[in-house]
């Protein structure tokens, strides 16, 4: 078995609501990922900090 985990933070939180096209894409190949393969799975984690921006 093997297990694909994607670690999320708020860097790809949309100030408008959502999440950026980056993290929607990486967790679609997650998933695309387990759905083709039955010894896979995926796990999407999402951890309530937010990363400092670059240059600050």
């Amino acid at each position: 078995m093997v297990v694909a985990c994607q670690a999320f933070s708020a860097y790809y939180d949309l100030a408008t609501g959502g999440v950026s096209t980056k993290r929607e894409n990486a967790a679609f190949v997650g998933r695309l990922a387990a759905d083709a393969f039955d010894r896979v799975t995926f796990q999407a984690v999402e951890f309530p900090v937010e990363p400092p921006k670059c240059g600050a």
